[in-house]
């Protein structure tokens, strides 16, 4: 842990605290919430550095729960450890879709789907 502090997003989910999300030295973070399944609602809080996608789910919200989300500022390192990712991974999945497109329309029908 460094000394610096950085912008972080501590939840607070009905009055107890789920923990805070501090993202690398220099790097934003993004929450998203969404109602997917229709029947809770899910938060993921995402962030990461230019080799790295770091993540963490936290607990799905039920109906008439209270989430709270507050910025604050936390010590780089601090705070709920994330889910870390090679960026690689996420490169190597784009350049298949890439390859795909690029195939003759004729090339992309010929071949069988697999469903």
């Amino acid at each position: 842990m460094t000394d610096a502090l950085v912008n972080a997003v501590e939840v607070v989910l009905d009055g107890a605290p789920v923990g805070i999300f501090v993202p690398p030295l220099g790097q934003p973070f993004t929450v998203f919430v969404g109602n997917i399944p229709r029947s809770y609602m899910r938060v993921q809080v995402v962030s990461g550095t230019k080799h790295e996608s770091w993540s963490w789910q936290l607990p799905d919200v039920r109906l008439g729960q209270v989430l709270t989300l507050r910025m604050v500022e936390a010590p780089v390192g601090s705070g709920r450890p994330p889910r870390i990712s090679p960026r690689s991974t996420q490169r190597q999945g784009t350049t298949r879709k890439l390859k795909h497109r690029r195939r003759a329309p004729a090339e992309r029908k010929a071949r069988p789907r697999g469903r």
